[in-house]
């Protein structure tokens, strides 16, 4: 194990490990996830609100460099990549998820009109 995660109410913790697996776990319920990506999890960073909110979203990160958002849709989970650093990503820089999640948001700069990553 590599990083875990728990939400804002300790109502559920994320793992991540070098096998690229994720795991999400209610501490007060039989709710399980487990999803596998085919390169090493690093870092992992659950939505403060994930018990409240319907969209489930968590951020991954990794030595390629890349902080991936995923959230659950209407057909299972979309991942949308965040950020692409030239570095690894260590798990501690991962903890940060409203950061990390307003990094999807638009991206505005002056003279420079709003883009997505």
């Amino acid at each position: 194990m590599n990083d875990i995660s728990v939400d804002r109410y300790g109502d559920f913790i994320a793992s991540c490990s070098d096998d690229g697996k994720v795991c999400l776990r209610s501490l007060y319920s039989n709710e399980y996830q487990e999803m596998s990506f085919d390169r090493p999890v690093k870092a992992v960073a659950i939505d403060p609100e994930y018990s409240k909110s319907k969209k489930r979203q968590f951020v991954i990160g990794g030595l390629a460099g890349e902080l991936v958002l995923n959230e659950k849709g209407w057909f299972g989970n979309n991942t949308k990549k965040v950020v692409s650093l030239k570095a690894p990503l260590p798990g501690c820089l991962a903890h940060t998820f409203p950061a990390a999640a307003a990094a999807c948001l638009p991206v505005r700069q002056p003279g420079r009109p709003a883009r997505n990553w």
